[in-house]
């Protein structure tokens, strides 16, 4: 599970670092927009939890639509990866 989803973070462009085991600290700048993720992960399943933003609106449970497609695709690739392994 940690490798699939490093790879896959690599991949889109997320700098990862993982501080303890079964948890990825993740962040993506892109122009003048960042996000800044945590992926819970066992060796049967992952989450994505959302920490911090710059420039997203982050606000009233709402988010700029580019943090959702970045998600998006982080998910779809790492269930790519772990297709593959």
């Amino acid at each position: 599970m940690r490798k699939a989803i490093l790879i896959a973070g690599a991949q889109r462009g997320w700098s990862m670092t993982a501080p303890q085991d079964g948890v990825i600290d993740a962040k993506l700048v892109k122009r003048d927009f960042s996000a800044h993720i945590q992926i819970n992960y066992s060796s049967t399943q992952y989450s994505i939890q959302y920490i911090d933003s710059t420039n997203l609106n982050a606000k009233n449970g709402m988010i700029h639509n580019n943090y959702n497609r970045w998600i998006a695709n982080l998910d779809k690739d790492i269930k790519i990866q772990l297709s593959v392994q």
